[in-house]
């Protein structure tokens, strides 16, 4: 009887495809990257697909996107992170036209220091170095903090050697890696309070005056604009 005949196995469906980044959309794809974020950070691995989503995010066309990529980049082997983050392969890392992605992608190089394989870290101490001339502040701090995990010595020699020739900013930073002596900051001159033209003293009000019958009469002065 067909009726007695147990249901068989219900099919496995396939397995979700893994969520990449919209090209074209900011907020999908910075909902992507978090999410790579959070289940990195919780000690789980991505697939060959998200990995490979993560590191075309790196050369997105929203600076938000490129900027996040690189700090997401930091919970990746170092054998695949730091190429991406030297800017090889077409990505941007500390390349990047925009001074925030070249700061995150510095600071997640340092994230990755203790990690990197000798040939890599020879790469990232080259870098590092070469960001010491960088025109942003916050960028040229950044490589110098990395400079100096990687290579102390030729970090404390590169930012003295630059000391005399940079401004107050970056010098109050490279003399924390460095030992600088303390120098004197020059304070803009603050612009001083000019008077006040001398508009001449009012008018006085017209005293009040004593009509024929013993009142008072209030006589108010008006001024008419023409």
């Amino acid at each position: 009887d067909p009726s007695d005949e147990s249901p068989g196995p219900t099919p496995a469906l396939p397995p979700a495809p893994p969520p990449t980044p919209a090209a074209d959309d900011e907020e999908a794809s910075l909902a992507t990257l978090r999410l790579f974020e959070a289940r990195l950070s919780a000690g789980e691995t991505l697939s060959a697909g998200e990995s490979k989503a993560l590191l075309a995010a790196s050369t997105s066309r929203y600076i938000s996107v490129r900027a996040l990529a690189a700090a997401v980049l930091a919970w990746l082997d170092p054998g695949t992170a730091a190429p991406v983050l030297l800017g090889g392969d077409e990505r941007r890392g500390v390349t990047d036209p925009e001074a925030r992605v070249r700061t995150v992608a510095t600071q997640s190089l340092l994230a990755l220091a203790r990690r990197l394989p000798d040939d890599a870290r020879r790469d990232v101490v080259g870098a590092a170095l070469l960001l010491l001339d960088e025109p942003v502040d916050e960028v040229a701090c950044a490589g110098a903090e990395l400079a100096l995990a990687l290579a102390p010595s030729a970090a404390v020699e590169a930012v003295r050697v630059r000391a005399a020739s940079i401004d107050d900013v970056r010098y109050a930073c490279f003399s924390r890696i460095g030992g600088l002596p303390v120098r004197p900051v020059k304070v803009p001159e603050l612009p001083r309070a000019q008077p006040q033209p001398d508009e001449g003293t009012p008018p006085l009000a017209p005293a009040p005056t004593k009509a024929a019958d013993g009142t008072w009469i209030a006589v108010a002065a008006t001024r008419t604009r023409w």
